[in-house]
């Protein structure tokens, strides 16, 4: 690169740098429960917390078939029988 093109190629970078938008801030979920993700502003935003019917979520169809009702709680699980000895 010669000496006559480079101030010119910095300025052209420090422009292209002062035109792009600022990187997003780091989302702080310590702050609600419950998030939307906002595709406009690309970022999360806090949501109201709220029963919410399974029917509305989307994208989440494992988690909604461990979630699904009638299941008996993790607690009155019969515990596994092994032999002695």
């Amino acid at each position: 690169m010669s000496q006559d093109t480079s101030p010119l190629l910095t300025r052209i970078a420090e422009a292209l740098e002062r035109l792009a938008p600022p990187p997003p801030a780091e989302p702080s979920f310590a702050g609600a429960r419950l998030f939307r993700f906002d595709p406009a502003r690309d970022a999360f935003a806090p949501a109201p917390d709220y029963a919410l019917a399974l029917d509305l979520l989307v994208g989440v169809e494992r988690q909604k078939a461990r979630a699904r009702w009638p299941r008996r709680p993790s607690w009155r699980r019969r515990p596994t029988m092994r032999p002695c000895g």
